[in-house]
């Protein structure tokens, strides 16, 4: 997955299928490396590449490529959650608009003297974990499904 997503994708798991967890490896060590188009070039490299393993990619609603599974590899694309207007693209996205308060945009100080305000995602990552139901991450339920259904192949 894209690198900050990874939290959010084991509270999901967590919530709806704890189970999973001793069937699944996350990988982590990635996080820096591994937006969307560095996630297309390692996708096409397990594509080719033999490998016992099933791979599965994840990406964000605002990734526009279709990807074709194969070769135990497979790609899974949040849908874009039409309901959130104030965040229209990211994991962020998945959430309701109720969430985004106000102290989760901070001004800060621009180069021409202005101010801006822009989402504290470190901020707003954390008061979503420490909030999680099955109602917040509802948007999440179509990923776990996918999951269980690449496990049953």
């Amino acid at each position: 997955t894209e690198g900050n997503n990874i939290s959010f994708i084991e509270k999901a798991i967590e919530i709806f299928a704890p189970e999973l967890t001793s069937s699944i490896d996350i990988v982590k060590n990635l996080k820096d490396r591994t937006g969307k188009n560095q996630l297309k070039t390692l996708f096409d490299f397990f594509i080719k590449m033999p490998h016992d393993n099933k791979v599965l990619f994840i990406y964000d609603c605002d990734v526009t490529t279709k990807y074709e599974s194969a070769n135990e590899t497979y790609a899974f694309t949040f849908e874009k959650n039409s309901e959130n207007e104030k965040v229209k693209k990211g994991i962020e996205n998945l959430f309701s608009e109720e969430h985004f308060k106000e102290e989760f945009y901070p001004l800060k100080d621009k180069d021409d003297g202005g101010v801006q305000s822009s989402l504290d995602k470190p901020k707003f990552e954390e008061y979503i974990l420490n909030n999680a139901s099955k109602d917040l991450f509802k948007n999440f339920e179509p990923m776990i499904n996918e999951i269980k259904e690449i496990l049953k192949k």
